[in-house]
């Protein structure tokens, strides 16, 4: 590509990216009045969370995506079944939020240990529900692997699980430029790193999965572009000793969480509800 094109290339890319990164900060702050908050220790640092329900009632862990944040469960957390028959907590992984620890976090073990004090808050002897969107989806395998005493069942929505559908666009290579972290910011370049890492993180985790024996559902979109449906493939083929329900929405794309929570719900409701 001669010299002055591909600089017009990156110009434009970085424009979209402003823009995009505009409209990001710009956007309308939900209600959270409703959630609890609280904090929990991580290395030298602390992460947020918010919690709603009565803590007596099922645990049910919901793990965002990258970017995101512990917020990301509200439309799910304010359906009034789990309101009612659930007591549902949502944290800000590393790196994310208003948590104190300010570094990426490219490690799918360590942002899983993250979690670990969430674990301890069942009440009831069962072990939690693990709801991860996205890229909290193979966090969400990697704390049922790691703890499946404390797991009852793990709903991915949407999740990145296969490394072979891992592919680094011309965004995320942009993001690693030098011109390109300056003009993102933390959140989004945190963002960058541990997706620029979770094809080897998932080609570690692929021979783990025989190990799981809790019920698995997946929710996922057929018009997802963003984590393709055949993740779908990759769990059917390596989950071979858990009963796995799978849930394919039609058209659908990769923001389900905000797009289908009333259906979310009603899959959670399915593992806490005797």
């Amino acid at each position: 590509m001669k010299p002055k094109r591909k600089i017009r290339k990156w110009l434009f890319l970085a424009g979209l990216l402003m823009v995009g990164f505009v409209l990001w900060n710009g956007r309308k702050k939900p209600d959270l009045s409703f959630f609890e908050r609280h904090w929990m220790a991580y290395r030298e640092g602390r992460l947020q969370y918010g919690s709603v329900g009565d803590p007596t009632h099922p645990l049910v862990i919901y793990i965002h995506g990258s970017p995101g944040s512990w917020d990301n469960a509200i439309d799910i957390a304010r359906e009034p079944e789990i309101m009612a028959h659930t007591y549902l907590v949502s944290a800000d992984r590393p790196g994310f939020g208003s948590g104190t620890w300010t570094g990426a976090e490219e490690s799918l073990i360590c942002q899983a240990e993250s979690l670990y004090p969430l674990l301890d808050l069942d009440q009831t002897g069962q072990g939690a529900v693990l709801v991860g969107h996205s890229y909290g989806g193979p966090v969400a395998v990697q704390l049922a692997l790691l703890r499946p005493d404390k797991v009852k069942a793990v709903i991915l929505i949407g999740g990145s699980v296969d490394p072979d559908q891992e592919k680094h666009a011309w965004y995320n290579k942009f993001a690693k430029s030098g011109l390109g972290r300056k003009m993102i910011g933390k959140t989004w370049t945190h963002s960058n790193d541990e997706i620029w890492q979770l094809k080897p993180e998932l080609a570690r985790m692929a021979a783990d999965w025989s190990q799981l024996n809790m019920p698995f559902t997946l929710i996922h979109g057929s018009k997802d572009k963003l984590v393709p449906f055949p993740n779908v493939y990759f769990v059917q083929q390596h989950l071979t000793q858990a009963s796995l329900r799978i849930v394919r929405l039609e058209g659908m794309g990769h923001f389900l969480p905000w797009q289908t929570p009333t259906l979310i719900a009603r899959e959670i409701l399915r593992y806490t509800t005797p």
